[in-house]
């Protein structure tokens, strides 16, 4: 994968779906949330795999089964933070806003998300160089279709109601991401194998912090956990 073969990719993502669908399945992840979880967690390892100077581990199997761990646990403690993050939010933005209606609290909530998760002036923050490279390279030949399902996946729209919004089956719809997540991935694969050592690493730390949003760190080394299933 790392010298750019996009059926590579796809052989990895063939041979270990299955395997994770069936560990999610044991960790009470159902339907939709099931689904998308795997596939983040594949694009996460994936992109990780394809990353230039990140090692390599000796077991695939075992390290994808690590990343299922690790992510599931953060999914666990992020849902607890996130309900405390949004009561927080609530009662702050309350009092400014005692006679508005539901919308304008859940303007001041997001506000107050945001800035927790990014800090303070996150929206003037400019973007990095090979950033905002990579946004360009990544954008071309778009269609417009494919632009709105990506800024339904960035606002975190279920599959399903994607699927809504452009007026096709669930089914469709996710072949149509599965498709589009494979193009942008070899894009940013081979955009990734041109840089200079310090914009690879610029790099390597952006697909972190958005990995992070999601409660999908790195895959590293976890405490086991009695409600994962183990691999081997």
């Amino acid at each position: 994968m790392r010298r750019g073969d996009t059926s590579a990719y796809e052989a990895f993502i063939e041979r270990y779906h299955r395997l994770l669908l069936d560990y999610a399945r044991r960790a009470s992840l159902r339907g939709v949330e099931r689904d998308e979880f795997v596939d983040e967690l594949l694009d996460d390892v994936a992109m990780q795999f394809m990353t230039p100077g990140s090692p390599l581990p000796q077991n695939p199997r075992m390290y994808v089964v690590a990343a299922f761990r690790h992510k599931f646990l953060n999914l666990r403690r992020g849902r607890g933070r996130h309900e405390r993050l949004i009561r927080d939010a609530v009662r702050e933005a309350a009092p400014a806003y005692e006679f508005a209606d539901e919308r304008h609290v859940v303007a001041g909530c997001s506000e107050a998300a945001s800035e927790a998760s990014h800090g303070p002036g996150w929206e003037e923050a400019p973007l990095p160089r090979v950033l905002e490279h990579l946004a360009r390279r990544l954008n071309e030949g778009l269609s417009e279709e494919e632009r709105q399902l990506l800024a339904g996946v960035a606002q975190g729209i279920s599959q399903r109601e994607i699927a809504q919004w452009l007026g096709v089956s669930h089914v469709v719809a996710r072949k149509r991401l599965e498709r589009l997540r494979a193009r942008l991935i070899d894009a940013a694969m081979k955009y990734a194998n041109t840089l200079e050592p310090d914009d690879a690493r610029e790099l390597q730390r952006f697909l972190r912090r958005c990995r992070a949003r999601i409660g999908a760190n790195l895959p590293s080394a976890v405490a086991d956990d009695p409600g994962i299933a183990r691999g081997a």
